[in-house]
Order: structure tokens, then C-alpha cells, then sequence
């Protein structure tokens, strides 16, 4: 075991499992994706990588499991796992490209992949299996198997594990873990309340549920979200410096295009946020003036912003011609939707319910 210190988790334990992981060059390769990747061009601290984002949703997933099982030993939650689900949340973002869900949202869309690499969790479940058979780690293929639903959950799985790391609801480990690095690294206010939110979660009719007199707590949680996507990720300078960067992908798709192609992981892994500046180096006149502008501050200029099928479609008016901005679209009511409340005093789930709007 070893244990890294963290800015907002503090003391972190990592075990000899995940440290087979962590020592690889897979997963060093985080230390060059920024968390928040375009919007470090807009504040300057929000410089905080993958690498300590999947190591803190890897810690608040062993800690909610750990008080799980100290609630409810019925469910015979035993350490074996707790430590795949540890896994999981340390191996979730493993397949992100440069410049996280900008490569996703406008690059591989644009390259019209359909070879089952569209999506990170795809590439990220592919690099798992890869550094297992290359260090010959100890995981059995159920084992494999059972990781790779928790990073990227089927509609049909409807269990509380398929809800720690990631889930269609308010609430999850990586969400709870991104919205407080995010918040301390823009210096804004962070959420205060999730310990008070792992105190009181249970599971209920193999559920993960949340006791409803910490409606406040969650209220707080997911109006951050929705404060966040407002004022931080779909920023407008974010929302510019991300289609100047497409541009510049787009323009220079072939340095890549084979990998993705051919899901090769062993060059997939050599990409990161770095590749910028290799293609600085190019002789392309269009890549070397839209690097030129990014530095000297001439943004794309925003000239309308339509909300269109959950994507906003921007304009950008040196050239007059329409940029889609595939980030994540959020409506002016954040609806608590697929949350599970119950009562604290008969320890039943009670209706699921819009418990609050959030309004910036």
C-alpha cells in the first residue's frame, strides 16, 4: 500500500492492485490531460489534470462502499469488491483523447468512427484489458468484465453498484469528486456538504437511495453542477478556445486518424494534451494563424448561441461560418430526475421527485 496526498481528499490509499495501474504508462499518461481542458486557456489555475481526478474518484468509491458495508452487512460487500470498484473509478477516464470531451464531442463525430472507440468509456474499458495482459495482473475475465460494466453501465444493469461511479442521476463518485476539484481549482465556492451525503446514503430494494431530510445537501450538490456548466464549462471564452482547437485537430486529422482507425492503443496512449504543440510545428498556414490568435487572445467571437437537439450551434463571425459546440447542453431548470429518496425512520423509499430547481 502507499499513500498520495491530495489536495482535496488529503491522505489517499492506494493499494499494491491499483499501484500495478497507477505505475504504467497508460495511466501516467493522465499527468499531460487537464480535467477541465479548454477552460485552463480561460483560468489560468484550472490546471489540474486526470491523473488526480481518477485517483479521487477512485477514494470517495472505496469510501462510500466501505460505509455500505459497515450499514448494510447483509449485503456481504467484501473488500475484493470494493477494490474492483476502486478500479473502476480509477480506470473511468482512461480513454480520454486531447482535450478530454473535445475530442470525443467534435473529433471523432467529425471523423465518422463507428468501430466502437465513439465514446471514452469504450477506450477506456479497451485500455484496462490491454495493461492487464501486458503486466499480467491478477484479474480474472469476470473480474474484467465486471469493471467494465462499472465504467460504462448497459441500460439493463439497475443495481446500486451500477450507480457509484457513474449514473444517469445526480449523484455519483465522479461527479462528486469533479464538481470539488473543479470548484477549488476556478476559486469557486465548493460544495460542503458530501460528507454529510455519504453519511446518510443506504441501499434500499438493491437501490442506492438518499435519506430525504438531506434535500438541502442535494440541492446544493446538483445546483453547483448546473452553476458550473453555466458560468465555468460552457463559458463563452471556453466555448471559443474549444472550436479554435477543433479546428486545429480537424485540420491535422491524419497525425491520428490511423490510431483511432485501427484502435490502436499502443499509439492511442502516446496522445495527450501535448499534441498542440507538435502541431505548432507544422508548416500549415491555417494551424500556425489560429495558434497565433489563441495566443494573442483573439478569440472566435460568439455571435449567436441556438439551442438546438441538446447542442448549441455557435457562430463565429470572422468567417461567418456556424461551429457546433457538442458540450453538454443545460436547460434553465436542472431537474433532479432518477433520484432515490427514502425515509430515514422506516427506512422505505418514498416517491422519486423533483426535489428543486436551481436558478443562476
Amino acid at each position: 500500500m502507499k499513500i498520495i496526498e491530495d489536495i482535496v481528499w488529503g491522505s489517499i490509499e492506494v493499494s499494491d492492485l491499483s499501484l500495478q495501474f497507477i505505475d504504467t504508462k497508460a495511466f501516467q499518461r493522465l499527468h499531460n490531460l487537464k480535467q477541465l481542458g479548454t477552460c485552463s486557456w480561460v483560468w489560468c489555475s484550472a490546471n489540474h489534470t486526470r491523473f488526480e481526478h481518477s485517483l479521487g474518484v477512485m477514494h470517495l468509491a472505496k469510501r462510500l462502499l466501505h460505509h455500505l458495508q459497515d450499514k448494510h452487512p447483509e449485503l456481504g460487500i467484501d473488500e475484493r469488491r470494493i477494490e474492483l470498484v476502486g478500479l473502476a473509478g480509477l480506470l473511468h477516464d482512461i480513454g480520454h483523447g486531447p482535450f478530454s470531451h473535445v475530442f470525443d464531442d467534435s473529433i471523432i463525430s467529425e471523423l465518422k468512427i463507428n468501430n466502437g472507440w465513439e465514446h471514452h468509456e469504450s477506450r477506456s474499458i479497451d485500455i484496462m484489458k490491454y495493461i492487464i495482459e501486458e503486466n499480467r495482473i491478477e484479474i480474472s475475465k469476470d473480474e474484467q468484465d465486471w469493471i467494465a460494466s462499472l465504467i460504462n453501465p448497459e441500460k439493463e444493469y439497475n443495481d446500486f453498484w451500477h450507480n457509484i461511479i457513474s449514473s444517469n442521476g445526480p449523484f455519483d463518485v465522479d461527479k462528486a469528486d469533479y464538481l470539488i476539484r473543479d470548484s477549488i481549482y476556478v476559486n469557486k465556492k465548493p460544495i460542503p456538504s458530501i460528507d454529510k451525503i455519504i453519511k446518510w446514503a443506504r441501499v434500499i430494494d438493491n437501490k442506492l437511495c438518499f435519506s430525504e431530510h438531506i434535500q438541502i445537501e442535494l440541492n446544493d450538490f446538483i445546483s453547483t453542477r448546473y452553476k458550473m456548466h453555466k458560468q465555468i464549462y460552457q463559458h463563452h471564452a471556453v466555448l471559443s478556445v474549444q472550436a479554435m482547437l477543433s479546428d486545429i485537430m480537424l485540420i491535422n486529422k491524419e497525425y491520428y486518424r490511423k490510431t483511432i482507425e485501427e484502435k490502436n492503443i499502443e499509439s492511442f496512449i502516446n496522445l495527450d494534451d501535448r499534441i498542440l504543440y507538435i502541431f505548432e510545428l507544422s508548416k500549415d498556414n491555417t494551424t500556425t494563424n489560429i495558434m497565433s490568435r489563441l495566443y494573442k487572445r483573439d478569440l472566435y467571437k460568439i455571435i449567436d448561441r441556438i439551442e438546438s437537439d441538446k447542442k448549441l450551434e455557435i457562430k463565429e463571425n470572422k468567417n461567418q461560418k456556424i461551429i457546433e459546440s457538442k458540450l453538454k447542453w443545460v436547460p434553465n431548470e436542472y431537474k433532479y430526475n432518477n433520484l432515490q429518496l427514502y425515509n430515514k425512520k422506516t427506512n422505505q423509499i418514498v416517491k422519486t421527485k423533483q426535489i428543486g430547481r436551481a436558478h443562476v
